[in-house]
């Protein structure tokens, strides 16, 4: 392992290669090289060559990481910021990724499947096609797709053929357990499942979408845009978001293949309103007119053109009016009543929108009506009208607390508590003011105390999302707060009163500081904390920012668990309800974007800060963002941007 010191030696010798070598000899044509300076006196260019000579000696040190799953991040990581400069280093070190990241899945599926063995609760209850997901390989992927389409397309058939090999290796004997996915399971069509290939496709098209990368997103997924699949219908809803024509498109094309298909059933039709009525909500019927639904996200029904809008109605009441077996051939399938409730189901839309077809779809559901449950001749099943029927207005209207603290007050002595503790639990999350007076009806002591805390930081949560500093700031001198929530909260309202009251947000952030100290030196969360108030700072007092940075690298290196990102906020309660949630902390948490800024301010002082992390997870996400400061052109650096701003003063007064 290349020791810790020596990497800054390492990265500025590489530098002075790369320069020495630049200036004396000419580049191949066909070798991807980074661009060097010509004389050393470039700051520019001196900056992209200690960032390449820094990520060079990192992918190297990577190899040596006693942590698999690291060594395949770190190299992943150092391979994207290195792209533009050195593709075929890049390259390189995407592949020694892959390489590392096979090895962490591989251990990972091992345990997944002996805890499931031990548990035996996937094969009774949940069925027996369980296949852990590949995180690891994924997130690798998602980056080299992202630079490099053909070693993505290459990595991805890699990841394709060890998914079927899993799932044939743990479903062999044990295919009549129900499948594990409902959006995207058989039910009465095979056509409606995703293989491996188009299920990692479309989730690596997902990943693009959804950080506006909509080209890539689009090169990858088309290939799996050709059958009708919940998954499919999520893309394409969230493409339209962003490209409606395009979504259009290929929707369109989707309810041509549907028509034409011979397995096409009522599944099929639900799958297709997703993206044209309820989008991301899916609701379909199993064998035995068991109907189930599941929410992907929420979005208002498109505004479709009329003639895709006719093209959808034109479909479905074909797919809907196709012959059914007779009712003695039909009970294993259970497409007659699959037919009933989706009829049922989509009636009002036909009534509004298509009503020349009503005539036949009546008919169809009058013949298929015995053969239907009657929860779905009453309507009395709510998947009926979920998504289609607005909720009823006196359902709407529904005061659900004070019908929890009446049902509480009825309740048993013994159950009371732990009703009102659910009520209070109900209230807290819309926000309603009354959650604290539900904490003040119980009787026992500890779940009073425990419902206390969970309130007052739900309360506190709930006004930092909608940046009411003073609201948070009440809740805050009141509130029971662990000192992990009242870090992360002083420093949010900081957050929130930097650009207004300066020196406000200061002492706030003095004060975050000190309750973070009150965690224990070895605690991860102490680190983060610190790391969320020093980035805060550096917007309102770099200077200070600066100074306070080395009791940040401290504390870090005290917390072997501290890894410099995804640092979570937890409010917990345990007792007569037991519950967790999870706040996401943000960003201003992770090292990423500290060292960015740093990096811009004063890159080698950045440089020799980073290198002091013990850790080599922080560290290297220190180094990556260091470097990343270098090679991009986000901004200028902050020691360039003041001398800019002095000479144009002084060409002024002149």
């Amino acid at each position: 392992m290349i020791p810790r010191q020596s990497l800054f030696v390492i990265a500025t010798c590489l530098a002075a290669n790369v320069a020495s070598t630049s200036a004396q000899t000419p580049k191949p044509a066909n070798r991807s090289t980074p661009p060097a300076a010509t004389a050393t006196n470039n700051p520019v260019d001196e900056r992209r060559i200690t960032a390449l000579g820094l990520l060079t000696a990192l992918g190297d040190e990577a190899k040596t990481f006693r942590d698999e799953a690291l060594r395949a991040r770190v190299q992943a990581r150092v391979a994207d910021a290195l792209w533009d400069v050195d593709k075929e280093r890049a390259r390189a070190l995407f592949r020694r990724a892959w390489d590392a990241a096979e090895v962490v899945d591989k251990a990972s599926a091992s345990t997944d499947e002996d805890e499931r063995r031990q548990l035996g609760v996937f094969r009774s209850n949940r069925g027996a096609n369980f296949v852990p997901i590949q995180r690891m390989r994924q997130e690798v992927l998602r980056l080299a797709a992202r630079r490099d389409p053909k070693l993505g397309e290459e990595l991805l058939a890699k990841l394709t053929e060890a998914q079927k090999q899993q799932e044939t290796s743990t479903s062999a004997g044990e295919s009549s357990a129900p499948p594990r996915d409902a959006a995207d399971s058989p039910r009465m069509n095979a056509s409606n499942v995703s293989d491996a290939a188009s299920a990692e496709r479309l989730r690596l098209a997902q990943q693009f979408l959804e950080n506006g990368d909509v080209d890539r997103a689009l090169q990858f997924a088309e290939p799996a845009l050709n059958r009708v699949t919940a998954s499919v219908m999520t893309f394409l809803s969230g493409l339209r978001e962003k490209n409606p024509a395009v979504a259009d498109a290929r929707y369109a094309r989707l309810l041509q293949t549907a028509a034409t298909d011979p397995a096409s059933d009522p599944n099929t039709v639900s799958t297709l309103t997703a993206y044209a009525w309820t989008p991301y909500l899916y609701v379909t019927i199993w064998p035995g007119g068991i109907p189930s639904s599941m929410q992907r996200g929420t979005a208002a029904p498109p505004n479709l053109s009329p003639q895709l809008r006719a093209a959808y109605f034109r479909v479905a009441s074909q797919i809907l009016m196709r012959p059914l077996p007779p009712a003695d051939q039909d009970r294993t399938t259970g497409r007659r009543a699959a037919t009933y409730f989706m009829i049922a189901r989509l009636l009002p839309l036909f009534e509004q929108h298509a009503p020349s077809y009503l005539s036949e779809l009546r008919a169809q559901l009058s013949a298929l009506s015995p053969d239907a449950p009657e929860r779905f001749r009453t309507g009395g099943d709510r998947s009926l009208t979920r998504g289609i029927v607005p909720e009823n207005t006196s359902d709407a209207a529904r005061d659900e607390i004070q019908e929890a603290i009446e049902t509480a007050e009825k309740a048993p002595i013994g159950e009371r508590d732990r009703m009102y503790a659910m009520a209070a639990v109900r209230a807290a999350m819309k926000p309603d003011a009354r959650a604290r007076d539900l904490v003040e009806k119980i009787n026992d002591e500890d779940t009073r105390n425990r419902l206390r805390a969970f309130v007052d930081f739900q309360f506190l949560s709930q006004a930092i999302r909608k940046d009411d500093a003073e609201e948070a700031s009440r809740l805050l001198r009141s509130g029971n707060l662990t000192p992990q929530q009242r870090a992360w909260a002083l420093t949010q309202v900081a957050r929130i009163l930097k650009k207004t009251d300066r020196e406000r947000a200061i002492s706030l952030l003095d004060d975050a500081v000190a309750a973070a100290n009150r965690l224990s030196n070895s605690e991860a969360d102490r680190a983060a904390a610190l790391v969320s108030v020093a980035r805060q700072l550096y917007e309102i007092d770099s200077v200070r920012a600066w100074e306070m940075l080395s009791d940040v690298v401290k504390s870090a290196n005290q917390a072997p668990e501290f890894t410099g990102e995804d640092a979570r906020i937890s409010n917990n309660l345990e007792g007569a309800v037991s519950i967790v949630m999870l706040v996401t902390g943000s960003s201003d948490s992770n090292l990423t974007g500290m060292f960015d800024s740093l990096g811009r301010d004063n890159l080698f002082r950045a440089v020799e800060l980073a290198r002091n992390f013990t850790g080599e997870a922080p560290r290297s996400l220190a180094i990556i963002a260091v470097a990343n400061s270098a090679l991009t052109k986000k901004a200028q650096p902050m020691e360039q941007r003041r001398q800019a701003t002095s000479t144009t003063t002084t060409t002024a007064r002149s």
